[in-house]
């Protein structure tokens, strides 16, 4: 005998159960469960259809139904929801939630796909990227109703930081159709060269695992071929092509060495390859000091949003680099006076310091938890201290003063007393010394200029 579970949220129901439900398939694992026929159409397109006449067993009045692919805890769980409309996804492990969107998809509960996925990325954003591999592995086949989540991966996860998914550990564990979902995305800030080598990478990885046919065959038939063309080709180099594609030559279509020649050399259109657009990563930022993850983080600050979802509003166009332009207030004055709206990233020795014209933020490359610092009511008019002498002020503590006239005697070093700020750049205020510097001009990304502040 198997354990029977009955679910009877309402009390007020009256009619008795008509449908007994099979779930689970090791021994130890099957569960029955009793519904409600009229209950069950209600809830999904799936149901309506499976407990039809045509489709479903009946033994005298009840329907025997038999889903042997979803375990009694998923089921208790969409079952639950069905009768309560609420969902406890606190405590749900990796595996039980993905499992969950998984039945979600084959019973056409969209509502549970929508209720899991926006959970998930508005509040396990960390969870998502330790689990990166399994998520974009399980909802890659089901890309049509869980477009949300893997949107997300991409957007805010691989485009950010896309050494977190292209290290071999992690992309040799990557299935064929996330990768190809992946190839044909725009937002990739990497060179196509790059990319071209990490299928490479992936390629041989799944070939070694092949015992019966050679792994050059194997790249050839399993691999490469479906890939070919993503790639984007007129956006690699001949002098790329010649030392990173030409070795696989004999992978590839024929004629394709000889088209590529021909465009680059005389702009003939190929035949076996597609003349694509270049990627255009959401956003872009010439910075040698932050990620592309947090100039995202930056612009929905600068939107009011305390998250990166959604499209990138603002982006940012350097105007001046302390170790490249020179250390001199003079040259500071002379690139960013009168740019408009600006943001000031400064590193330290040991961090990172961010600021901008109304807050100041500590800065960590790998950090969820960056803080906004506001200036106080009472110092509206003294946030920035703007001095043609003088280099970077913030507040009148000063929050925080970077001297930029460096020389052989003078050392480049900063003081930073809180006072007009919400919050201190570091708790321990007064001088520190800096290892570089960069100023970014704000532009609107919708009005296509600069940032309007009205």
């Amino acid at each position: 005998m198997y354990p029977l579970e009955k679910f009877t949220i309402d009390h007020n129901y009256k009619s008795e159960y008509d449908v007994l439900i099979k779930v689970g398939e090791l021994p130890n694992e099957i569960r029955f469960f009793q519904a409600h026929s009229h209950i069950l159409r209600k809830s999904s397109a799936y149901f309506n259809v499976a407990l039809s006449s045509t489709w479903a067993k009946r033994n005298e009045q009840v329907y025997i139904f038999n889903k042997e692919n979803i375990s009694a805890k998923v089921f208790s769980i969409i079952l639950g929801y069905i009768y309560s409309k609420t969902i406890d996804l606190v405590n749900l492990g990796p595996q039980l939630t993905l499992d969950l969107l998984i039945a979600a998809d084959e019973l056409i509960f969209e509502d549970i796909l929508e209720l899991v996925q926006t959970y998930l990325v508005s509040i396990k954003p960390n969870w998502i990227k330790g689990h990166l591999i399994m998520i974009l592995n399980t909802v890659a086949p089901r890309i049509t109703t869980c477009q949300k989540l893997f949107d997300y991966c991409l957007d805010y996860i691989i485009a950010c930081s896309p050494e977190i998914l292209f290290n071999p550990s992690n992309l040799s564990k990557l299935d064929e159709a996330a990768l190809i979902i992946i190839l044909k995305s725009d937002n990739l800030p990497m060179k196509e060269i790059d990319i071209w080598n990490h299928l490479i990478n992936w390629a041989k990885s799944k070939a070694i695992d092949n015992d019966h046919e050679s792994a050059e065959k194997l790249l050839l038939k399993n691999t490469i071929a479906p890939f070919f063309l993503l790639i984007r080709f007129n956006h690699i180099s001949i002098n790329e092509f010649i030392a990173k594609v030409l070795p696989y030559i004999k992978f590839l279509p024929e004629n394709f060495a000889r088209d590529f020649i021909l465009f680059h050399f005389e702009g003939t259109s190929p035949t076996t390859f597609s003349l694509l657009p270049p990627r255009l990563p959401q956003i872009r930022i010439d910075s040698s000091i932050i990620k592309p993850k947090q100039a995202i983080l930056l612009s929905s600050w600068i939107g009011g949003k305390s998250d990166i979802e959604g499209p990138v509003a603002y982006s940012f166009r350097k105007l001046y680099h302390a170790s490249q332009d020179g250390l001199s207030n003079k040259q500071f004055h002379r690139k960013c006076d009168k740019a408009g709206p600006t943001i000031v990233v400064l590193k330290t020795s040991n961090d990172g310091f961010l600021f901008s014209f109304n807050n100041s933020t500590n800065l960590d490359d790998e950090s969820e938890d960056a803080k906004i610092s506001k200036i106080r009511e009472n110092f509206i008019q003294l946030g920035i201290y703007d001095h043609p002498g003088d280099g970077i002020c913030f507040g009148s503590g000063p929050d925080l003063w970077i001297n930029l006239n460096v020389n052989s005697h003078n050392k480049q070093y900063g003081q930073c007393v809180q006072r007009a700020y919400s919050f201190g750049v570091k708790e321990q205020q007064g001088r520190f010394y800096w290892d570089d510097l960069e100023v970014f001009e704000v532009l609107d990304n919708q009005s296509g200029g600069n940032l309007v502040i009205s």
